[in-house]
């Protein structure tokens, strides 16, 4: 009996630490500056005492530039960049990170402490597009 209890805890603990592998590409992070819309930078603890600074982009969301090419763009991203910082600004997410950009940015879904899909709110609230890769059409600009 003690046997068989033995390798049932086994197998439940194996598994349990078998899915936290899954999840290593998760992390908690302080934001520490919004620099657009879809960029922040962040601090994250990956050891005790140590701190590993990064730069974020949000993953498949395309905010307005600041560099804008027409009124409309600069206002919009004005209110892209104010929202995020509303929604994080120098609070704790919850990033899944998903590699790096031509930027050396971190590619990244970011979530609020409740949970909140930061890119999917900005989208959802028309202050953001979804990114589409060499998409050269500027969508904030009617004229362009």
């Amino acid at each position: 009996m003690r046997l068989l209890l033995s390798l049932l805890l086994s197998i439940h603990v194996g598994s349990a630490w078998a899915g936290n592998v899954e999840l290593k590409n998760h992390y908690w992070a302080t934001v520490t500056h919004i620099v657009d819309g879809d960029t922040f930078d962040v601090e994250v603890e990956n050891w005790p005492d140590q701190l590993v600074k990064a730069r974020i982009r949000l993953l498949k969301v395309d905010t307005p530039e600041k560099r804008a090419a027409c009124e409309n763009e600069l206002m919009m991203s004005k209110k892209a960049e104010a929202r995020t910082r509303q929604l994080i600004g120098e609070k704790l997410v919850r990033l899944v990170v998903f590699g790096r950009d031509n930027f050396n940015r971190i590619l990244a879904v970011a979530y609020t402490k409740g949970g909140l899909n930061i890119g999917q709110t900005l989208i959802n609230e028309e202050i953001a597009h979804p990114y589409k890769k060499g998409a050269q059409t500027n969508r904030w600009c009617a004229d362009r």
